[in-house]
C-alpha cells in the first residue's frame, strides 16, 4: 500500500495529539495522587478530579463552590477540605477553558515544612527546575535553566549550571518571595531537542503540562498549568 505525504502528515498529527493527551492525563494523575477531598471526617474516602473533567464534574464534588467572583475569569471553582502531598491546603482553585479543567491551583500555608515537602515531592516524582526567580527585595535574580542547556557541551559546564541553580534556589529562607517552574522528564528532553532560548515564552506553546511553585507573603502556591 502506498501512503501519500498528506496521509503521513495526518497520521503524525494524530499521534502528536494522542501523545499530548496522554501527557496531560499522566501529569494530572500524578498531581491528583497528592490531592484528596475528604468526604468524611476521618478522611478515608477520596474523590479525584479526572483528566478532562468538566465544570459539572467539579461542581458535583464535595466542598466545591463557585468562586468566580474572586477571580477575573468567567468561571472558577474552589474546594475546601483537601490536601496536597500530605499538606492541609487552604484552598484548591480549579480554572476552566472551554468547559474543561485547564489549571489547578493549590493554596497552601507557608511553613518550612510545607515548602520543603513540595520541592522534595516534585523532585522525587521526576520534575526538574526549568526556570527560577528569587526576589530578596534589594536584589532580584533569575535563571533560565532550559535556555542555557544547549550551550553546555561538557559535563563540567552542566555541573556548573547545577551549582548555580541550587545556589539560587537556596537564596534567602523559605519566606523569601520566589517563583519556580518545573517540568517532567519528557518536557525537559523536548526542550533540549528544540534548543529553546526563552522558557517563559516556550512553556505555554508546548503541548505538555508544567508545574509552578510560588512563594508570596504567607502563602505557598502550587499550580499545574496547561491541562
Amino acid at each position: 500500500m502506498i501512503v501519500s505525504s498528506e496521509q503521513m502528515k495526518t497520521g503524525n498529527q494524530s499521534k502528536a495529539i494522542k501523545a499530548s493527551r496522554g501527557a496531560k492525563r499522566a501529569v494530572l494523575a500524578l498531581c491528583m495522587a497528592a490531592f484528596t477531598v475528604n468526604a468524611q471526617p476521618q478522611g478515608d474516602a477520596r474523590t479525584v478530579i479526572q483528566p478532562g473533567a468538566t465544570v459539572q464534574d467539579v461542581a458535583s464534588l464535595p466542598y466545591a463552590f463557585d468562586c468566580s467572583a474572586l477571580y477575573q475569569e468567567t468561571l472558577t471553582y474552589c474546594l475546601d477540605q483537601q490536601a496536597f502531598l500530605g499538606i492541609d491546603a487552604n484552598l484548591l482553585v480549579v480554572h476552566f477553558h472551554d468547559e474543561q479543567v485547564s489549571r489547578l491551583e493549590w493554596q497552601l500555608p507557608l511553613t518550612q515544612a510545607s515548602y520543603t515537602s513540595v520541592l522534595n515531592g516534585l523532585r522525587k516524582d521526576g520534575y526538574s527546575y526549568a526556570w527560577l526567580f528569587v526576589d530578596e527585595g534589594s536584589h532580584e535574580a533569575s535563571l533560565d535553566v532550559l535556555a542555557e542547556l544547549p550551550s553546555l557541551t561538557t559535563e563540567a559546564a552542566r555541573n556548573q549550571l547545577d551549582q548555580r541553580m541550587f545556589r539560587l534556589a537556596n537564596r534567602g529562607d523559605f519566606r523569601t518571595p520566589r517563583t519556580y517552574h518545573f517540568v517532567d522528564r519528557e518536557t525537559f528532553s523536548l526542550a533540549q531537542q528544540q534548543s529553546i532560548t526563552d522558557t517563559l515564552n516556550w512553556l505555554p506553546s508546548q503541548p505538555r503540562p508544567w508545574v509552578t511553585v510560588q512563594v508570596d507573603g504567607q502563602q505557598l502556591t502550587v499550580i499545574v498549568n496547561g491541562l
